[in-house]
C-alpha cells in the first residue's frame, strides 16, 4: 500500500493537529485543577474562621462577581483575615471601609 505525498502530507497535518489539541487539553486540565484546589481551599478557609467568611461577605457585597481563590486570594493568622492578591480587573477593594460598614 503506497501513498502520495498529498496524502502523507494531509496525515502529517492531522497528526500535528492531534498533538496540539491534546496537549491543549491537558494544559487546560491542569489549569483548572488548580482552580479547584485554591477554591475548595479557601472554602475550607471559611468554614474554618469566621473573620475570613466576613471578609469575603464584604468583598462579595462590593463586588458579587468575583471570586474567592479565583480573582482574589486570603490568608488568616493571630490578628485575622487579610486580603493577599487581587487578581480580578475591578479595582482592589479598600478594606477599612468595608470592616468599618459592619
Amino acid at each position: 500500500m503506497s501513498f502520495d505525498f498529498a496524502t502523507l502530507s494531509a496525515l502529517l497535518v492531522f497528526v500535528v493537529i492531534l498533538v496540539f489539541l491534546v496537549m491543549e487539553i491537558r494544559s487546560t486540565r491542569r489549569e483548572v485543577k488548580e482552580q479547584l484546589r485554591q477554591v475548595s481551599q479557601h472554602n475550607a478557609l471559611f468554614q474554618r474562621n469566621q473573620q475570613a467568611w466576613e471578609l469575603c461577605q464584604a468583598i462579595h457585597e462590593q463586588y458579587p462577581d468575583v471570586c474567592p481563590g479565583l480573582d482574589y486570594t486570603m490568608w488568616v493568622d493571630e490578628q485575622g483575615a487579610h486580603l493577599d492578591q487581587w487578581l480580578a480587573d475591578s479595582p482592589r477593594p479598600k478594606l477599612d471601609r468595608m470592616v468599618e460598614k459592619k
